[in-house]
C-alpha cells in the first residue's frame, strides 16, 4: 500500500497545471490474485470535472526500467449498462449494493424520477443531475467516500488485477477531449499485491462526562490518533466504534487490552470481526455512518480531564460520538441506568476495512434525569403549645413512580430564602441554604403530604422575625448509580411568623340627615273681642314651620311641680299647608284660673320629629281680659349632624323631604360616617344590620394606612324599604397580615322615608254577652308586617264615655283627655287613643291583627286604625289612616247547633295559572312617573284606533300623566278587563262579567340576592270591583268628542308596542301594586276573584316577576 505524489506537469514544470491526491490499495481476493484500487481526486475548487483520464502502469516501482501501459481510460458514465457492469466490479472490493441502493434512495429521492429503475438507471440519473446541479454533485462525491462502486462510476477511481506478479506503478495522466492523447501526469502510487497493511489502532476512547439531563443515559466518546496512523491519514476515511458487554469479554476470556480486530473479508475466529459475523447481537457497531471528528486529537489531548461542558456553547468540551442506542428510534430500547459496556475503536480505510482494534474502555451508563419537581409546596405557620414556640412548616405532595429506565425519588431537599432574587441568584448550588440535613426527607410512597418542620438553627423565630417574609423551595433527589440526581427547585412559596393580635377596636360616628323643630315665644296681645262671658277665652297662634304636621299647647302652672289645667292639640295628620299657622282656643272659668301662669307649647310631625316644650310665662291677670293671644314663631333645621347630637337625630330623612329643603339637592340622601383607625390599620370594613335579627352586610371596606390618614369616611346610601327601620353600624379595622380587631357598635339609627304601609280595617264584630254598658266587640284589621312597629286605634264614640279596653294587649288611653282630628279650629272630631304591643313582643298573627273593645250598648262609634314606628307617641313615624269604620253594638244572633245544621262539604277553588285562561296576563315592572317604577298586573286590554289618537294619547314611559289615560268611546268600563268566558258571571242573568271582583295578593320566591324568602301571603289591594273615570269633550278640529278618562290612580294603561303604538293598537289595562319591595327579589302574585256573597271564586296564578329595573 502506498500513497501518491503530487506530480508536476510534464510539458512545464515551472507552471504549476493540474495535481490529483492520488491513493492506492491491495485488495487480495478470495480466489486469484489479489486486485489493485487506485483512487484520485483533483486539489482546488473546481476538484471534480467531468472530463477523461488514462491510468497507465508498469511493473515494479516509479524508478524501474520499463514505459507504462495504458491500462484504462476513465469518464463518468451515463449508460446503465456500463454503471451496472462498473458496480458488479465493485463487489471485488467489498462492495454492499443492497446498502448503496438504500442510500441512493434516501439521499436522492427528490431527484430520482418516477417508476421502478435499477440500480444503474438510478445513478445514471443522478449522475446527469449532477452535471447541472451543485448539491446533487457534492452528495454524490460524498457517497463516494463510502461506496467504491460510486467513485468508478464518476471515472474517479479505477479497480482490476495487478500488471504482473509484483509490485506495480501506476499514473494517472488527463487526455486531451479530441485527440485523446495524454498531456500531463497528474498523479502516481505504487503498490505491492503481497503487501496487505492494515491501518494501526487508534487510542482507547476515553469518556467525556455529561452530568447534566443531556448526559443521560448516553456515553460521550473520543480517542487520539497516533502518530502511525496519522502518517497514513490519506488512507482513512473515519472511525468505528464497537460495543460489548463485559460479561461476554469475562466469557470468552478476551483481554480488552489486547483483543484483535480480524482480517477483513475472513477474519480470524475469536477476533471481533469474527464475533461480529458470528454474534451480531453481541458485538454491536453503534455508528451507521463513518465517525469523521471534527480534528484529530493526539493521545494526551483525548486523556486530559474535560475542562468544559460538551453542551455548553460557551465552553465546549470536544467529544467525538454519543451512544444513546438509538433509543428515540422506532422499537429501540433505551440504556438503563448502571448498565456496564466495553468500547472498542477502528479506523476505516478507503474502502471502509476495519485496521487494527484499539485497546477497550469500560464505561457505565448514567441516570441524569432529574426526577420531578415537587407539587403543590405549601407553607403554614404552626404552633407548639408545649414549647411555646411558632413556627414554619413546609409541606408538598410525594412523587410519583419513576418510568423503569431512571431511578425512582429516595429523598427530598428544602431551602429558604430571604428573597426570590437570591434564589435566582444561588438555585444553581445544591447546599446553598440547604437546611434539611444531607440524609434530606424521605420519600415515603402513599403518603399524603411530606412535612418539614423548620425549626433548626437560623430558622424563623417569633417575635424576631414576626411579620418577615420567607421563601421556600424544595428539591426531590433519585437514587442514580452515578450518584442522585437532584430536580430543580419547586415555585418558591412564602411563609411568615405572623403577629396573630390584631389592631385596638377602632372608634366611628354616624351623621344622618336631622330634623329639628323649635318654638319660639313672641309676645302676648289683647283680643278685641268684646263678648263677655263665663267663660275666658285664651288665643294661642303658632306660625307653622316647614315640615310639622302638628302642634300641641298646655297651660298650667311652674309653681312646684308642673300641672297643666288643659291640653288640646291640632289633628295629627293635617298638613302645614292646610293653614298659614296653628290656633288653639282654650276656655277657662275664672274658678280655673286660679295660679295658673304657664303655657307650653311644642310641634311635630308624622315622620316623629317633635320639637322640645317651649314654656312662656304670663301673669295670670292677662287671662282676666276677655281674649288673651299669645304668639308663637316656630322653624326647622334640616342638618347633617352627629346621631348623639340630638335623640332627634337618631332618625336619618331619607326619603319624602322637598328638595327646596333638602341640603344635598338629593333623592336619597346617604347616612354619613367616619371611622377613626387605631395603630397597625391597614385595612377597614363597614358593616351595617337592620334589624334586630338582621346579617351583618358589609357596605364599605378599603385599604388605608393609619400613618398616611388616621380618618375614614363612609357613606350609606341602602335605603330600607320600610321607614322606621332601625339600622345599627358596625366598624373593624384589619393589619396587614388580616388580623382582625374587635368588631365595634358606633350606634343605631333609624331610617325616616315615605308613609308606612296602611291597614284595612274590617267590619267590627258584636260579641254575645256583657251588660248594656259593657258590650264587646272584635275589631280587626289587615296591614303588612314590614317596617311596622305597633299600631294607634282612633276611636272616636257619638257620645259618652270612651270605650273600655278589655283586650290586655291595648295601652290606657294616650290622649290627655282627647285628640282632635279634622276640622276647622274649634271644630276638630275629639278621639281617645290606643296602642297596641309592639310588633316583636308577638302581637297578632301577621297580616291580620284583632282586639276586643267593651263599648256601652246604642252608641255609634269611628274607629281608626294606623301603623306607627318605634319610639314614643308623638315622637315616632305614624303611618295614614286607613278606612274609617262605624259601628254599634247589636244583638248578636245564637250560633246554631252544629249537630242540627250541617255544613256543606264544599272543596276550596282550584288555582290555576293565569296565562292559561288569559295568555297576555303577567305582572311586569312599569314605569308610572319619569323616576318611578312599580309592579303591574295585567287584568284586560282594549284597541285604541281613532285616527286622532296619534299626538293626543301618550302611552309612553315618558309621559307626566300616565294614569289619566283615555278610553275607547261609548265603551262600557267592565268590558276592558278580561271577558266571561273564562270565568262565572256574578252579575245579574245575561249581564256581561269580568274577573272583577278582585283581591290581589303576593308573596316572595327566592332569588340569589334574597334566598331566604318567607312564602308569606300579603294581601296588597283592596276589594277591586270597578274602575273610576269622567266623561268630557276633546276638541277634534272643529268639533268635539264624547270620550272617557281615568281617574283611578290604581290602574296605568301601557301600549304593547311603545316604539309605535299605531302600528299596534292594543293597549294594556295594568293595576298597580303599590306596596314597597326590595330591588332584585323576586315576587308571585295571585288574584283571586270573589263572589257576591264573599265566597272565593277563582284563583289566578301570576308567573314570577323579577323587581329589576332598567
Amino acid at each position: 500500500m502506498a500513497a501518491a505524489a503530487a506530480v508536476l506537469p510534464l510539458s512545464a514544470q515551472e507552471d504549476l497545471g493540474p495535481v490529483a491526491v492520488t491513493l492506492g490499495t491491495t485488495v487480495p481476493q478470495a480466489e486469484g490474485p489479489a486486485w489493485a484500487y487506485v483512487l484520485w481526486q483533483e486539489t482546488g475548487l473546481d476538484f471534480w470535472e467531468p472530463r477523461p483520464f488514462a491510468l497507465y502502469a508498469k511493473s515494479g516501482g516509479a524508478d524501474s526500467p520499463g514505459s507504462y501501459s495504458r491500462v484504462s481510460v476513465l469518464t463518468p458514465q451515463e449508460d446503465p449498462l456500463a454503471i451496472t457492469g462498473l458496480l458488479r466490479r465493485s463487489e471485488r472490493l467489498g462492495e454492499d449494493l443492497f446498502e448503496l441502493e438504500t442510500r441512493v434512495d434516501a439521499l436522492f429521492q427528490d431527484v430520482l424520477p418516477a417508476g421502478s429503475l435499477s440500480l444503474g438507471e438510478k445513478l445514471s440519473a443522478i449522475l446527469r443531475t449532477a452535471l447541472v446541479d451543485d448539491t446533487t454533485r457534492d452528495n454524490l462525491i460524498g457517497l463516494g467516500r463510502l461506496h467504491p462502486g460510486v467513485n468508478l462510476v464518476l471515472g474517479l477511481a479505477w479497480a482490476g488485477p495487478f500488471p504482473g506478479p509484483g509490485p506495480a506503478t501506476f499514473e494517472v495522466r488527463t487526455l486531451h477531449p479530441q485527440t485523446r492523447q495524454t498531456t500531463e501526469v497528474v498523479g502516481r502510487v505504487t503498490l505491492d499485491p503481497a503487501e496487505f497493511r492494515r491501518l494501526p489502532a487508534p487510542g482507547p476512547p476515553v469518556q467525556v462526562p455529561a452530568v447534566d439531563a443531556r448526559g443521560h443515559l448516553n456515553v460521550l466518546l473520543r480517542w487520539g490518533s497516533p502518530d502511525d496512523l496519522r502518517r497514513l491519514g490519506l488512507l482513512q476515511y473515519g472511525y468505528n466504534l464497537w460495543r460489548v458487554t463485559p460479561a461476554f469479554l469475562t466469557a470468552e476470556g478476551i483481554n480488552p487490552a489486547s483483543w484483535q480486530s480480524g482480517s477483513p473479508g475472513n477474519p480470524e475466529p475469536g477476533t471481533l470481526l469474527w464475533y461480529r459475523l458470528h454474534q451480531p447481537d453481541t458485538v454491536v457497531r453503534v455508528n451507521n455512518l463513518p465517525i469523521i471528528p471534527e480534528r484529530e486529537l493526539t493521545l494526551a489531548q483525548a486523556a486530559a480531564g474535560p475542562m468544559g461542558n460538551p453542551f455548553d456553547p460557551d465552553t465546549p468540551e470536544l467529544f467525538f460520538f454519543a451512544d444513546d442506542n438509538n433509543r428515540f428510534e422506532p422499537g429501540a430500547v433505551p440504556f438503563h441506568d448502571g448498565e456496564e459496556y466495553v468500547y472498542f475503536v477502528t479506523a476505516r480505510d478507503i474502502l471502509g476495512r476495519d485496521g487494527h482494534l484499539s485497546p477497550g474502555t469500560a464505561v457505565i451508563l448514567c441516570d441524569r434525569m432529574p426526577p420531578p419537581v415537587p407539587r403543590e409546596v405549601r407553607v403554614a405557620e404552626r404552633y407548639d403549645y408545649d414549647a411555646d414556640q411558632q413556627y414554619l412548616e413546609v409541606s408538598w405532595l410525594p412523587n410519583p413512580g419513576s418510568r423503569p429506565e431512571e431511578s425512582p425519588t429516595v429523598r427530598y431537599h428544602v431551602y429558604r430564602w430571604t428573597s426570590v432574587d437570591e434564589l435566582y441568584a444561588n438555585a444553581g448550588d445544591p447546599l446553598f441554604n440547604r437546611i434539611t440535613p444531607p440524609e434530606g426527607v424521605a420519600h415515603v410512597p402513599g403518603e399524603d403530604r411530606l412535612v418539614f418542620a423548620d425549626r433548626g438553627p437560623g430558622a424563623p423565630a417569633y417575635p424576631m422575625d414576626a411579620a418577615r417574609t420567607f421563601w421556600y423551595t424544595v428539591r426531590a433527589e433519585d437514587d442514580g448509580t452515578c450518584g442522585g440526581n437532584l430536580s430543580g427547585n419547586s415555585g418558591p412559596i412564602w411563609g411568615v411568623i405572623r403577629e396573630w393580635e390584631g389592631p385596638p377596636a377602632p372608634s366611628g360616628t354616624i351623621s344622618t340627615l336631622c330634623e329639628r323643630f323649635g318654638v319660639q315665644f313672641i309676645r302676648y296681645e289683647a283680643g278685641n273681642d268684646p263678648a263677655i262671658n263665663e267663660y275666658l277665652r285664651l288665643r294661642i297662634l303658632i306660625v307653622a314651620a316647614p315640615g310639622s304636621t302638628w302642634a300641641e299647647a298646655r297651660v298650667g302652672t311652674n309653681l312646684g311641680s308642673p300641672a297643666f289645667a288643659a291640653v288640646t292639640s291640632l289633628g295629627r295628620t293635617g298638613r302645614m299647608e292646610a293653614f298659614p299657622g296653628y290656633f288653639f282656643e282654650i276656655s277657662l272659668t275664672p274658678q280655673q284660673i286660679g295660679d295658673l301662669n304657664l303655657i307650653a307649647v311644642r310641634i311635630g310631625n308624622d315622620r316623629g320629629t317633635v320639637s322640645e316644650w317651649t314654656n312662656a310665662s304670663f301673669n295670670s291677670q292677662l287671662l282676666h281680659l276677655p281674649e288673651t293671644i299669645a304668639l308663637f314663631n316656630s322653624g326647622r333645621d334640616l342638618s347633617y349632624l352627629p346621631s348623639d347630637f340630638d335623640p332627634s337625630c337618631l332618625r336619618h330623612h331619607s326619603r319624602g323631604l322637598d328638595p327646596e329643603v333638602d341640603p344635598e339637592g338629593r333623592e336619597i340622601p346617604c347616612v354619613r360616617g367616619t371611622l377613626a383607625l387605631t395603630s397597625r390599620s391597614r385595612e377597614y370594613k363597614i358593616y351595617r344590620r337592620l334589624g334586630l335579627n338582621g346579617p351583618l352586610v358589609l357596605i364599605d371596606q378599603g385599604l388605608q394606612d393609619v400613618a398616611e390618614n388616621p380618618h375614614v369616611d363612609w357613606e350609606d346610601c341602602t335605603v330600607p324599604s320600610m321607614s322606621g327601620a332601625e339600622s345599627c353600624y358596625y366598624g373593624q379595622v384589619f393589619d396587614e397580615h388580616g388580623n382582625a380587631s374587635p368588631l365595634v357598635r358606633f350606634g343605631c339609627i333609624f331610617f325616616v322615608h315615605e308613609q308606612l304601609p296602611t291597614p284595612m280595617v274590617a267590619r267590627p264584630r258584636s260579641q254575645p254577652g256583657g251588660n248594656p254598658l259593657e258590650r264587646p266587640v272584635t275589631l280587626k284589621w289587615f296591614c303588612p308586617e314590614p317596617g311596622v312597629a305597633r299600631f294607634e286605634i282612633w276611636i272616636r264614640p257619638e257620645r259618652g264615655l270612651p270605650p273600655q279596653v278589655i283586650s290586655g294587649d291595648l295601652t290606657p288611653n294616650l290622649a290627655e283627655p282627647f285628640a282632635t282630628l279634622g276640622g276647622a279650629p274649634g271644630e276638630e272630631d275629639q278621639y281617645f287613643i290606643y296602642q297596641t304591643p309592639p310588633l316583636v313582643a308577638g302581637f297578632g298573627q301577621p297580616p291580620v291583627f284583632e282586639v276586643e273593645l267593651l263599648v256601652e250598648e246604642g252608641v255609634e262609634y269611628e274607629v281608626r286604625v294606623r301603623a306607627v314606628g318605634a319610639g314614643g307617641f308623638g315622637e315616632r313615624v305614624n303611618g295614614p289612616f286607613g278606612n274609617p269604620r262605624t259601628f254599634s253594638w247589636r244583638p248578636v244572633a245564637p250560633v246554631p247547633d252544629p249537630d242540627g245544621v250541617p255544613w256543606p262539604a264544599r272543596p276550596l277553588p282550584a288555582g290555576r295559572l293565569g296565562q292559561d285562561a288569559f295568555p297576555k296576563m303577567e305582572a311586569r315592572v312599569i314605569p308610572v312617573s319619569s323616576n318611578g317604577y312599580a309592579v303591574g298586573i295585567r287584568v284586560g286590554e282594549y284597541a285604541f284606533q281613532l285616527p286622532w289618537q296619534e299626538g293626543m294619547i301618550d302611552y309612553s314611559v315618558n309621559s307626566a300623566q300616565v294614569w289619566q289615560f283615555w278610553l275607547p268611546p261609548a265603551t262600557p268600563a267592565m268590558s276592558l278587563f278580561y271577558p266571561s268566558e273564562s270565568v262565572r258571571p256574578v252579575g245579574p242573568e245575561g249581564a256581561e262579567s269580568s274577573i272583577l271582583p278582585f283581591v290581589l295578593y303576593r308573596y316572595h320566591v327566592p332569588t340569589e340576592r334574597f334566598p331566604r324568602a318567607s312564602f308569606e301571603v300579603v294581601q296588597v289591594s283592596p276589594l277591586v270591583d270597578r274602575l273610576s273615570y269622567v266623561v268630557g269633550l276633546a276638541q277634534f278640529g272643529q268639533g268635539t268628542i264624547t270620550i272617557p278618562q281615568n281617574r283611578d290612580p290604581y290602574f296605568r294603561a301601557l301600549s304593547d308596542n311603545l316604539a309605535n303604538p299605531a302600528a299596534n293598537p292594543t293597549i294594556g289595562l295594568y293595576f298597580l301594586d303599590t306596596q314597597p319591595a326590595s330591588l332584585h327579589s323576586a315576587l308571585r302574585y295571585l288574584l283571586v276573584r270573589y263572589l257576591p256573597d264573599g265566597e272565593i271564586d277563582d284563583i289566578f296564578a301570576l308567573p314570577v316577576v323579577h323587581l329589576d329595573v332598567p
